[in-house]
């Protein structure tokens, strides 16, 4: 099944974010960085958001609005502007659990739409 990504979300192979120029803009922002091949389930993103991103208030359900909601505040009240690097991508996600993986990337693209500080979602595939 073909999906394109949603606004605000970047697909990039591993070789193109070894590029220098992404070390440098790296240095300007905030980096927050997620293993993705171990993602399979809800339960499992839901997992990685709380142990990777900041989430105002904390949310201890497996429920996606609260999830949304918290994400999206914690994201909005940084500093700076924040770079989410997944590497290998959602790919396990997307075929184990792909209502999951659409409501997740609908969550991501809001916030880079939303938030007052620049939020740039990279999902770093391997060569």
């Amino acid at each position: 099944m073909v999906m394109n990504l949603p606004p605000g979300l970047i697909k990039i192979s591993s070789s193109q974010f070894e590029d220098v120029q992404w070390k440098e803009y790296l240095s300007e922002v905030d980096e927050i960085v997620i293993d993705g091949k171990g993602i399979v389930s809800k339960e499992n993103i839901i997992d990685a958001i709380r142990a990777n991103f900041p989430l105002d208030p904390p949310v201890e359900s497996y429920n996606w609005d609260a999830i949304s909601d918290s994400l999206w505040e914690g994201m909005d009240s940084k500093y700076r502007d924040t770079v989410v690097v997944i590497k290998g991508g959602l790919d396990f996600l997307k075929r184990n659990d792909f209502e999951s993986y659409k409501v997740v990337m609908d969550i991501f693209s809001d916030i880079s739409g939303s938030s007052s500080k620049k939020v740039y979602w990279l999902f770093v595939d391997s060569d």
